[in-house]
């Protein structure tokens, strides 16, 4: 009797750690996305942007559009950067929260 109460213990302790990860990264994901948008600099190209991405969560650009999302997948793509292009070339990145 007593191992199946320590199972059912260590199992609610598993899903309230599952849940805190996905709650904290909820609760600081503005501060951290435009702390990590602030970084990107002006000038860069689009490879440094897909090395970015990896380096820092974020789904890295597809295609040749202008205008790029680098969203980060932890909070399924609702947090990210919007990377503005000239050519392959960053000229402006700001944090942005799709609502």
């Amino acid at each position: 009797m007593n191992s199946r109460r320590t199972m059912n213990s260590l199992a609610g302790l598993g899903i309230l750690a599952i849940l805190g990860y996905y709650i904290y990264g909820f609760v600081s994901a503005e501060s951290r996305l435009r702390r990590i948008c602030a970084t990107i600099p002006t000038g860069a190209t689009r490879h440094f942007l897909a090395d970015f991405a990896g380096k820092h969560g974020l789904k890295a650009p597809i295609g040749n559009a202008q205008v790029e999302y680098l969203v980060e997948s932890r909070t399924f793509g609702r947090y990210g950067c919007k990377v503005i292009l000239k050519g392959d070339v960053v000229q402006r990145a700001e944090y942005n929260y799709a609502d």
